[in-house]
């Protein structure tokens, strides 16, 4: 049913596939309207409550068969709230003709896409849907809904544990002499975030090393060993560093360093490491990310996502990767 359903979107533009499926979901049977022959590409927006590997696959698998059709596919991870669902049915909205392409473990966000789609006229499909009915009627069993199960086998478990071991053991600056192993190169002053960063992107399988940034300290000549488009720049306004600083200090304080804690999260002091610090990114060209107020998860998606664009870059002609683009540009 995967591919039958996705017809519907390449049938707006008038092409037709090399192999036609002849099964179609009910929910795209009303779609002779769309028919455009101004028309001369469709983006396939896939929504998952995962990261969307599986989804992808099979949207660019059935993009194939249609090699006169320029079909654009984005995928739009870890959709687990309202608010993503408006933003991503939006973006599809801006960018018709276009399909939604679904797979999701909750409930009520699912039920969400499906009427946001329905009400802006968007053809919707749901990839694993029909295939989890029918293994559920015929098991008897119901489906755990667990993003991502499917991954949980030695080779991943490998790419993560390896992912692990490089962000301890490239923790703070150390063996700088394998930056260029790295997926990316975390920047920053002391307290602004980096290791729990690095941890977390680990997780999702990036090897990522950090580098504290001290004011006075000139940067290691490895800086050179890694492409400067992976190396990102962290900061924060000063007054929330100062916070953090003041945590940290509660735990170190004493008679003989007092002085130098006080220093340390004074904001004088962090107003004046942060302006250093950013000029600095500038000067380097390096992507410099805000995470005032920010969790790791967003600030990891976002570098994610920026590595993805710079690395693994969509088609040139691609509306919605120059839309991206322009957004990260405006807010770097």
């Amino acid at each position: 049913f995967f591919f039958g359903d996705f017809r519907a979107p390449c049938n707006m533009l008038g092409k037709k596939p090399m192999v036609i499926s002849t099964e179609q979901l009910l929910s795209m049977d009303a779609l002779d309207g769309w028919e455009d022959e101004t028309q001369s590409k469709v983006s396939a927006f896939v929504l998952t409550s995962g990261m969307g590997e599986a989804g992808k696959l099979i949207a660019k698998t059935a993009a194939g068969q249609f090699p006169n059709a320029k079909t654009f596919v984005h995928v739009v991870p870890h959709m687990v709230d309202d608010k993503k669902v408006e933003s991503a049915i939006q973006m599809a909205v801006e960018h018709k003709p276009s399909v939604i392409l679904h797979s999701f473990c909750v409930d009520h966000v699912k039920e969400l896409v499906i009427q946001r789609a329905e009400q802006e006229s968007i053809p919707c499909v749901d990839l694993f849907g029909p295939m989890f009915d029918v293994i559920h009627k015929t098991s008897g069993r119901e489906p755990i809904k667990i993003p991502g199960v499917y991954k949980k086998d030695e080779q991943h478990y490998a790419m993560l544990r390896n992912a692990m071991h490089f962000a301890i053991a490239h923790d703070d600056g150390a063996k700088d002499e394998d930056w260029g192993e790295a997926d990316a190169l975390i920047m920053g002053v002391s307290r602004v975030g980096k290791s729990p960063l690095c941890m977390f992107m680990a997780t999702m399988g990036y090897k990522v090393a950090n580098y504290p940034v001290c004011k006075g300290v000139p940067l290691p000549s490895a800086i050179n060993n890694i492409d400067r488009k992976r190396v990102f720049g962290l900061t924060v306004e000063p007054s929330v560093l100062v916070q953090h600083r003041g945590c940290r200090a509660l735990g170190i304080e004493s008679p003989k360093n007092a002085r130098g804690v006080n220093q340390y999260a004074s904001l004088t002091n962090v107003f004046n490491e942060i302006e250093e610090v950013e000029q600095m990114y500038k000067d380097m060209k390096v992507t410099k990310v805000d995470c005032t107020e920010q969790p790791i998860q967003a600030t990891a998606n976002r570098i994610i996502r920026v590595l993805g664009q710079r690395f693994n870059p969509m088609d040139d002609d691609d509306p919605v990767q120059d839309d991206k683009a322009a957004a990260t540009a405006a807010t770097a």
